[in-house]
């Protein structure tokens, strides 16, 4: 298997049991390697007992370079719609640097893995769903998209985005009419 595919899962329990029976889908059917995508050394349990080898993003945080300007606007884009003033806000600018943090973690790990495919969880919600999204269209990096699904335990998959972003929620597949 040569073809990583980054599932970006986070630290959350409840989405590695939930993406486990996928990645073990996609190293059973396909020409992949999963990598889970975790945020810390302590969400690596679950998939290490499942002979999976997470990608820990703190590892990529190392020294700060500036890589290339932010759009925080874009990163951001869940929070600001609720709160113009967010990136300014105290929590907002512990967000921002933790979000300069993950960006040029991420861009370090989409380096060492050029050829790879992304799974990123939601995609619109959190800083390292939205870097990844933003760095995956910039790169040309073919993703899907990751959210709980409506069945207990489900996960729901898709090309173009999760809840209104996804394939579903397109105007082309439900068309206007009138009355």
């Amino acid at each position: 298997m040569s073809n990583i595919v980054l599932v970006q899962v986070g630290d959350l329990e409840e989405n590695h049991i939930r993406v486990l029976p996928l990645l073990k889908y996609m190293r059973s059917y396909y020409d992949v390697d999963p990598r889970p995508l975790v945020y810390s050394k302590k969400a690596c349990s679950l998939f290490n007992e499942h002979g999976f080898f997470p990608e820990i993003l703190s590892d990529y945080y190392g020294e700060q370079s500036n890589l290339a300007p932010l759009d925080f606007q874009a990163i951001f884009e869940t929070e600001l719609a609720i709160n113009e003033s967010y990136l300014k806000s105290e929590q907002g600018s512990k967000k921002v640097f933790l979000a300069s943090k993950q960006y040029n973690a991420c861009v370090k790990l989409l380096k060492k893995f050029p050829t790879c495919a992304l799974a990123i969880w939601n995609g619109r919600t959190g800083a390292v769903a939205n870097i990844l999204r933003i760095l995956a269209a910039k790169n040309q990096i073919p993703c899907i998209f990751l959210e709980r699904g409506v069945v207990p335990g489900s996960v729901f998959v898709g090309r173009e985005g999760v809840n209104g972003f996804c394939e579903l929620a397109s105007t082309e597949m439900f068309p206007e009419t009138d009355g």
